[in-house]
């Protein structure tokens, strides 16, 4: 019993030592509450984001995802998958073309696992979500503001922008949507609208 309440005390007097001593050092308490605070808050997030992926990584697969692009019909979106790219390869995802700027909202609820710029997909996102899966999202003009590695996501969040960057320069505006689990898989049989 003695042994369980040192290991809970010990802890807590270091920190109320390092308080203190911050205290004498920079200024006023609230202020060392204040970065107390957000020190808390980011190891929460270091230490939720493992455990977040590892209960997503349980969960089934979703079978249906909303266009991850605001107010595009699922009419205006071609099957894509596979055509011919320069290279030789086929198209690894679904390209949903709309005008520059349209918000790009993740499919899937998950966590940022890549964000980045690359020489093909541009500005991209990479969401793991449910059952393993990542959703990528490329070729976006600008990313929205928050979205960073880590950053839990609901399918209502904004990513980014529709753009054309990366090797999407010479063709409109669009939203490179790709699904990867032991490597690419057609998105587009599990796109629905949107509500």
């Amino acid at each position: 019993m003695i042994k369980l309440h040192l290991k809970l005390i010990i802890p807590i007097l270091i920190v109320t030592a390092l308080t203190m001593t911050y205290v004498s050092i920079s200024g006023p308490v609230t202020t060392t509450y204040e970065n107390a605070r957000v020190a808390f808050e980011q190891l929460k997030e270091q230490i939720m984001f493992p455990v977040g992926l590892a209960r997503l990584r349980m969960q089934e697969p979703l079978t249906q995802l909303p266009i991850p692009v605001q107010d595009v019909r699922l009419s205006e979106i071609v099957d894509t998958w596979g055509a011919p790219r320069p290279t030789g390869r086929g198209h690894n995802g679904v390209d949903i073309f709309t005008e520059r700027g349209r918000p790009i909202i993740s499919a899937t609820p998950g966590y940022v696992t890549r964000k980045g710029i690359g020489t093909l997909g541009g500005n991209y996102v990479f969401v793991s979500g449910p059952g393993g899966l990542r959703y990528y999202y490329a070729h976006m003009d600008s990313f929205a503001e928050g979205i960073d590695v880590g950053t839990e996501v609901t399918d209502k969040t904004i990513l980014g922008y529709v753009g054309n960057t990366g090797n999407a320069i010479t063709t409109p505006p669009h939203l490179h949507f790709g699904i990867y689990q032991n490597g690419a898989e057609n998105p587009f049989p599990l796109l629905v609208e949107r509500e």
